[in-house]
């Protein structure tokens, strides 16, 4: 099976379907059939018109991610589900189930636009790139609205020991998800959210 992940990367960048086709120059009902996992075949030349038009857009906005096919889609099947996620010592299956129940249920409002009500999970495996290059934070720098929402989250993440904050230059710090917290990420990612 194969899960559809366009829509988190159109959200990433901030990107609607209409622009997305014309920066693409993919048809606007093809991008909605990848969307919604609708679709029966996918042209090469469209995976590398999408992937070249979200990584022009990513740098333009100045948006530290470059994307690849896994952020489109990736390959699942339920019966080598064993075989194709392993855990590790990091975080072992039945931790992992009961943070992502947790956090899943942790509902944030934002001011955010696209994103007025998410869960910490969502927002985990939307922003997994800024959360693993981290935040850097200062008592005299202003963070953009999108990683104050993510900072909002520390407290959650810390309990489980997702996350950690590390001293740079004075006065800054960064804060960043901990070898766990990837692990966690990786995680959701094949799993699910909720």
């Amino acid at each position: 099976m194969l899960m559809f992940s366009l829509e988190d990367a159109m959200k990433l960048i901030d990107i609607n379907q209409a622009k997305l086709s014309a920066l693409s120059d993919v048809r606007p009902n093809t991008i909605a059939d990848l969307m919604k996992a609708n679709t029966k075949r996918i042209e090469v030349e469209t995976l590398e018109n999408l992937l070249d038009a979200l990584n022009g857009i990513a740098k333009s906005k100045g948006i530290n991610k470059y994307f690849q096919i896994q952020d489109i889609f990736q390959y699942y099947n339920d019966l080598y589900k064993d075989n194709a996620v392993t855990y590790s010592d990091l975080i072992n299956r039945e931790e992992f189930e009961m943070i992502r129940g947790i956090l899943s249920k942790a509902v944030l409002n934002t001011n955010v636009e696209g994103l007025e009500v998410t869960s910490i999970t969502k927002l985990l495996v939307l922003h997994r790139e800024l959360f693993i290059n981290g935040i850097l934070t200062a008592y005299d720098q202003e963070n953009t609205k999108t990683e104050n929402l993510l900072l909002s989250c520390e407290r959650q993440l810390k309990i489980y020991f997702l996350s950690e904050r590390k001293d740079e230059a004075p006065p800054y710090r960064r804060f960043l998800l901990t070898e766990k917290g990837k692990e966690f990420v990786r995680l959701l990612r094949i799993h699910g959210t909720s």
